[in-house]
């Protein structure tokens, strides 16, 4: 019984830590250099020291982008013009108090040099580009995430709704939901899902298929992030902007992975794309 305790007093310290994370960094990317002053930064600091307590790191990257980076690996995006102003306002002591390592050789892309390709598979002439032993590491996942989540932030899409491709695309659509606090719902193939479904046919790389979703777990005024992990010739993708658009308000694209030489975002239209590594 006291083990079972104890592992939900770690969970549920986890999650309050996770909150006043999540609650601290929507403070921090609200504010501009000129809201910063004395007061405001000790309150900073006395944030950053409690996230620390909890067991999260700060962390900052090649680029000089900053990050907290929670126990149970959530990595969040700090602003880093006001990350650099507490930073060059610290004592050396102060740095080693919370952690604050600017020398990190923590990189969002580390993950990159781990896609593993295989040529012919599933079958001849098909290069299939292998992303397992790069999210082997748990904390990959998350990092990932947070790269695509920078680059919507960037270009202004804000979803209500994460919708991730059988298979792959779900292991990246579950965690961008848990991060941006908003609903995830599954894209999968045809007979999968109970309920009233909506169905969409496509031609992929090596033969037929059809993808589903539930008709309920959308609605009009919904903005959509549709993920996968790879854009190939764009035949998934387009069937799935095809099943999402009659339900919804507005719809885009994220992917892990794109291939330059097969084109398949110009089947997507005009719709935005969000992508992390071009083959």
């Amino acid at each position: 019984m006291k083990k079972s305790i104890d592992s939900q007093d770690r969970w549920r310290r986890l999650y309050v830590a996770k909150r006043k994370a999540l609650k601290m960094v929507k403070s921090l990317q609200s504010l501009q250099n000129l809201d910063i002053d004395v007061s405001r930064l000790k309150e900073i600091f006395n944030n950053l020291f409690d996230l620390v307590e909890n067991g999260a790191t700060i962390l900052q990257d090649k680029y000089g982008n900053w990050y907290v980076e929670l126990v149970d690996g959530t990595l969040l995006d700090m602003n880093s013009q006001v990350m650099n102003t507490l930073y060059t306002s610290l004592s050396e002591e102060s740095k080693r108090f919370i952690k604050i390592d600017s020398t990190s050789n923590f990189s969002l892309d580390a993950w990159e040099n781990q896609i593993r390709e295989y040529p012919d598979f599933p079958k001849e002439g098909i290069l299939f580009y292998d992303i397992m032993p790069a999210i082997a590491d748990p904390h990959n996942v998350t990092r990932i995430c947070m790269q695509l989540i920078l680059q919507t932030q960037k270009q202004g899409f804000v979803p209500t709704k994460i919708a991730a491709l059988e298979t792959r695309g779900i292991f990246f659509g579950v965690v961008l939901s848990q991060l941006l606090d908003v609903p995830f719902l599954p894209i999968r193939k045809k007979g999968k899902l109970p309920g009233e479904v909506v169905s969409q046919s496509y031609g992929k790389e090596y033969g037929e298929d059809a993808m589903e979703i539930q008709k309920d777990a959308l609605s009009v005024d919904d903005s959509i992030l549709i993920v996968d992990d790879v854009l190939a010739t764009g035949g998934t993708a387009e069937a799935a902007g095809k099943l999402i658009a009659p339900l919804v308000k507005d719809y885009a694209f994220a992917f892990v992975i794109r291939i330059k030489s097969l084109k398949g975002e110009k089947k997507i239209g005009n719709k935005p794309v969000f992508c992390l590594l071009q083959k």
